[in-house]
C-alpha cells in the first residue's frame, strides 16, 4: 500500500506538473529546421575499390642530383683584385671554462661553543639566565653563516652580541645565586 504521506504523492506524475516547469510547448525551445542537403552514408568511392591513377595531381619526382665536384683542371686562379677583396682571415679559439674553487676561511668568532655550554648550564642550575643565552645561541648562528657568506662586518656585530649576552648570563646567574644564598643564610 502506498504511503499518502510521501512526497511527490504516489497519483502524481513524475516531474510533478505545477508552475515551476515550462509549459510542454516552450520545453525544449524549438529550433528552425536545418537546410542541409541530404548525405549519403559512407560516401561514394570515387575509384571504385580501385588506386588512383598515378597522375591524380602529384607531379613526377625529379631526380636530385649533387653538384659536381671540380676536378684537378678545374681550378682557376682569382686575379689580384679580386684576390685582395676576398681574403678575410678568421681565427676561431675554442672557449675554455675556468673554474674556482674557493674555500672560505673565516677568521671572526662566532662563540657558538660558549654559547651552547652556557645554555645548558643554565638549564641545570639558573633558568633565570636563559632569557640571554638562547638569543646568544641564535647569533652566534647567524654570525656563522654571515662568516661563511663573506659578510664579515656582520658576523663580527652579531658575534659580539653573542658574546655579550653570555656575559650578560654569567653576571645574572652569579647575582642570583649570591642572592639566594645570602637568603639562605639569613633565615637560618
Amino acid at each position: 500500500m502506498a504511503d499518502p504521506n510521501a512526497y511527490p504523492p504516489p497519483d502524481a506524475g513524475y516531474p510533478p506538473q505545477g508552475t515551476a516547469y515550462p509549459p510542454a510547448d516552450q520545453y525544449p525551445p524549438q529550433y528552425p529546421p536545418q537546410q542541409y542537403p541530404p548525405q549519403q552514408y559512407p560516401p561514394p568511392d570515387p575509384y571504385q575499390g580501385q588506386y588512383p591513377p598515378a597522375d591524380a595531381g602529384y607531379p613526377p619526382p625529379q631526380p636530385q642530383m649533387p653538384p659536381p665536384y671540380p676536378g684537378p683542371g678545374d681550378y682557376k686562379p682569382p686575379d689580384a683584385q679580386q684576390q685582395a677583396q676576398t681574403n678575410v682571415v678568421v681565427v676561431a679559439a675554442q672557449p675554455t671554462t675556468q673554474t674556482i674553487v674557493t674555500h672560505v676561511v673565516s677568521d671572526v668568532p662566532d662563540y657558538f661553543v660558549l654559547s651552547i655550554v652556557m645554555t645548558i648550564l643554565c638549564v641545570f642550575f639558573n633558568f633565570c639566565a636563559l632569557v640571554c643565552t638562547i638569543p646568544a645561541l641564535f647569533l652566534s648562528i647567524q654570525a656563522r653563516e654571515e662568516a661563511l657568506r663573506g659578510e664579515r662586518v656582520i658576523a663580527l656585530q652579531h658575534a659580539r652580541t653573542s658574546l655579550y649576552l653570555n656575559i650578560a648570563a654569567v653576571v645574572f646567574a652569579v647575582v642570583v645565586w649570591i642572592i639566594w644564598i645570602a637568603a639562605a643564610a639569613s633565615s637560618g
